[in-house]
């Protein structure tokens, strides 16, 4: 797998002279992989995709993607909610993992993103530690992506659910577990991987 992340990555490389990834008229989903979340959360709670941690989601803006994510360890005005460039993704400690998926939007549907996104930028939100998918200003990374999605668009997610382990049981007092897993989209067809880089 390891090999194949660099040939992709080279691919890019060597394509991206030509052709920008990051086209106007796009949804971008952006996700990372970092070494301290990688046994905790990829390898037991993603669907498919055992290398990502992180979720954002996105859309260009002046030839640059822009970038909304939750946070668990940063804040910007006192939100969890940070607004990135692709770089600033990337630059956090222990990354191992950028993966970046595209789906092509109408005029429409962009504004309406945009439109949706500033509302959230302008609330405080802060990071969902009890991981509840019921309420509207607390938010984990992946959950933040799908409460955007599934108002921009009318098809909805819907989460996933897994039967919790006798420790988590101790620790939640819940047998299962409802959640976003962070590889949400792994299982469907709208949005195509662009971009993958691996160490």
């Amino acid at each position: 797998m390891r090999n194949g992340c660099q040939i992709l990555f080279l691919i890019f490389c060597f394509s991206s002279f030509s052709q920008n990834i990051f086209l106007d008229n796009c949804i971008y989903l952006v996700c990372r992989g970092t070494n301290g979340k990688r046994v905790l959360i990829a390898e037991k709670f993603n669907l498919i995709n055992k290398k990502v941690t992180h979720i954002g989601v996105g859309y260009v803006e002046n030839h640059k993607l822009k970038i909304f994510n939750v946070s668990m360890t940063k804040t910007e005005n006192k939100s969890a909610l940070l607004i990135e460039s692709f770089s600033e993704f990337k630059e956090v400690p222990g990354v191992f993992y950028v993966g970046v998926w595209r789906k092509g939007a109408s005029l429409n549907e962009i504004n309406n993103l945009k439109r949706i996104l500033k509302f959230y930028e302008n609330i405080n939100i802060k990071f969902d530690n009890n991981f509840v998918i019921s309420d509207d200003s607390y938010f984990y990374c992946s959950e933040f992506v799908v409460k955007v999605l599934n108002e921009l668009f009318e098809e909805k997610i819907n989460p996933s659910t897994i039967e919790l382990t006798n420790m988590l049981r101790s620790l939640t007092s819940k047998k299962e577990f409802v959640y976003y897993p962070v590889d949400f989209f792994s299982k469907e067809n709208d949005f195509t991987q662009v971009y993958e880089e691996c160490n």
